[in-house]
């Protein structure tokens, strides 16, 4: 297997899974936000409200984390990335597609950063799909007076 074909497939695969893990972890969320809702059904719909979308924002923000995180550890482990703070700064800023260029993949595993930027893409556009049904629902909520 050639270097670049190794790459294709080690991108593929993360991409895939990063999404895959992504998703499930959104589906929980929505098991756990039908949870709090139960348990905050007696405070008053603004504090309801910041309590679900709240929520929601934060356990994105930690799915997110936790994948910037495996894309580092892989940067690590392939020696494309010379220690772990690089390793973490560059998947952060690969991630979320900012892409500083103050710090680049060893040529050999370059490709692999587009894959982690096109998986940043994905997983972003999702969370913010995600959090904009949450924000919808709550709105909803307002509008229907329950009170």
């Amino acid at each position: 297997m050639s270097h670049l074909e190794k790459q294709l497939l080690i991108g593929t695969i993360l991409v895939t899974a990063t999404v895959m893990y992504h998703v499930v972890w959104l589906i929980f969320m929505v098991v756990m936000l039908k949870k709090l809702e139960k348990r905050v059904l007696h405070l008053h719909q603004f504090l309801r409200a910041i309590n679900l979308v709240g929520f929601a924002g934060l356990f994105v923000l930690g799915v997110h984390v936790s994948e910037i995180w495996l894309w580092a550890i892989t940067f690590l482990q392939l020696d494309a990335v010379s220690d772990l703070e690089s390793a973490l700064y560059f998947s952060t800023v690969t991630a979320t597609t900012v892409g500083y260029g103050d710090l680049v993949l060893e040529n050999d595993w370059r490709l692999l950063g587009s894959f982690e930027a096109m998986s940043g893409i994905l997983v972003f556009g999702i969370s913010t799909a995600f959090l904009m049904a949450v924000l919808r629902s709550t709105i909803a909520d307002f509008l229907v007076d329950k009170e």
